[in-house]
């Protein structure tokens, strides 16, 4: 809408300053002579803070070296979306074997840019009560920074993914998962995760 208005008004000013058959030849969007370009500004995380008006102008010059200037005004907004991670191995149904290792894929995406990924394990137990108990997470297993900021997956125009990373997970022997509870009760025939 606001390039066909500003068309309109190169129209208007063409036939006004000249004729018709030249604002029809030169003042229409569809002119072989007009041309659209579409740019992409990064702007570096921090340097603009919510609700801080922001002015971005354009400048046109001609081969005459005549200048157009055209301005627009935008409020930073906060962004609320917080990022996601997926898990993309092992699949759905999956179960870890005791003393043995698997490789566990993961990603993030966000609709901004997902700075840092921390990996984390642990392990959980369902008692035989029905009650499911886990342990504290200690420090990341793995810590990922310093992700480029770029796309890997562009399928959407809504999220911004990261590559899949990759790792290989321990999972320890049962009396070492058993001790690792501190929880007398527990007989070894619960359910682990």
């Amino acid at each position: 809408r606001v390039i066909n208005q500003a068309f309109a008004s190169m129209y208007d000013d063409i036939e006004a300053n000249y004729n018709i058959d030249l604002a029809n030849e030169y003042g229409r969007r569809t002119s072989p002579y007009a041309m659209e370009n579409g740019f992409v500004m990064a702007v570096p995380s921090g340097l603009i803070r919510y609700g801080e008006p922001v002015t971005i102008t354009a400048l046109v010059r001609d081969s005459d070296g005549a200048v157009a200037r055209h301005e627009i005004a935008i409020t930073a907004a906060p962004d609320d979306i917080n990022p996601e991670v997926a898990v993309t191995k092992p699949g759905v149904g999956f179960g870890a074997k005791e003393f043995s290792d698997f490789t566990l894929g993961f990603q993030g995406y966000d609709n901004v840019k997902v700075e840092q990924l921390e990996l984390y394990t642990t392990y959980g137990v369902r008692k035989e009560t029905g009650e499911y108990v886990i342990n504290p997470y200690g420090t990341p297993l793995r810590s990922v920074t310093e992700i480029e900021s770029r796309d890997f997956q562009p399928v959407t125009t809504i999220n911004i993914d990261t590559p899949e990373f990759v790792q290989l997970i321990h999972v320890d022997r049962l009396l070492q998962i058993l001790a690792s509870f501190n929880d007398a009760s527990l007989t070894g025939n619960e359910k682990y995760d």
